[in-house]
């Protein structure tokens, strides 16, 4: 949906707002409810005690009033706001016309991604490029709307995108560097996810100890080794088991786990469905 105004200076404000209804969205890891941009509010405050259900990532385009656990705060212009599933929304502003732009989401591929862009909830923060997130929402919003079919994994990527660059936007006066061998170990895991690697045998092959190792790991990716191995190998089941010439043993045994029960089990604790399910879904 999208409403054109025009203000006494004959500017144009494009408004988008959408929200899916609970029998149209998508089964899968990852799912958006609810996109707005710039959408325009009169004064008042909104107030969700029990939230939604869902996450909730709002920019603030004017000056705001935002309450956390009780607590009273004025935002500056440009502030953003990520809330948990579980969290009340309240929040709104005095001026005549104030403005916001939100993204309702969730999913456990959402909660991986929020996990690595470091991002943290419930803590308000300014955004000094704010044109990165209504970019992404833009583009979200035409994969929903502009196709019968919206890719699941062009979302993903672009959401993740958004989380990254927020985070860079965050930290742009921080030179963000990856020593080599971290990258070297990184690479490692991702070009061949089926090796059973121990921390031993990755701290031997940089020279390093396992705890150094382990720290520097989860510094600069966000993880440790271990979890970024088992997210390698599931990211690879998940793409063989859109080839149906393989069969559940196959996929398990390619991506390193001689017993199915386990695979099946680690599969299902990543994507939330059994390698079956994941492959009648489609996803």
């Amino acid at each position: 949906m999208v409403f054109i105004i025009k203000n006494l200076s004959y500017l144009i404000i494009i408004m988008k707002r959408l929200f899916l209804p609970y029998e149209e969205r998508y089964e899968t890891d990852f799912q958006i409810n609810g996109i707005g941009i710039h959408e325009l509010m009169p004064p008042g405050d909104v107030n969700r005690p029990n939230g939604t259900k869902d996450r909730l990532m709002m920019l603030f385009h004017d000056e705001s009033i935002i309450y956390i656990n009780g607590k009273k705060q004025l935002l500056p212009c440009n502030s953003l706001m990520l809330w948990d599933d579980k969290a009340g929304h309240h929040y709104g502003s005095l001026k005549p016309q104030w403005q916001h732009s939100w993204i309702h989401f969730y999913g456990h591929a959402a909660e991986r991604y929020i996990e690595e862009s470091k991002i943290i909830s419930g803590r308000p923060f300014t955004l000094s490029e704010p044109d990165i997130f209504i970019n992404y929402l833009e583009r979200l919003y035409s994969e929903i709307t502009l196709h019968k079919q919206p890719n699941i994994t062009i979302m993903k990527n672009q959401f993740n995108s958004l989380l990254r660059e927020i985070f860079r936007s965050i930290h742009h006066d921080q030179e963000i560097y990856i020593p080599q061998r971290i990258i070297k170990i990184k690479n490692l895991l991702e070009r061949f996810p089926e090796k059973r690697y121990t921390l031993h045998d990755l701290s031997q092959s940089i020279a390093i100890s396992i705890p150094r190792l382990c720290a520097e790991f989860k510094q600069h990716i966000g993880r440790s080794p271990i979890d970024y191995q088992i997210s390698c190998r599931m990211e690879r089941a998940a793409y063989l088991l859109s080839d149906r010439n393989l069969n559940i043993n196959d996929v398990a045994t390619r991506s390193g786990y001689s017993d199915i029960y386990q695979f099946s089990k680690a599969f299902k604790k990543y994507f939330g469905k059994s390698p079956s399910k994941y492959r009648s879904s489609g996803k």
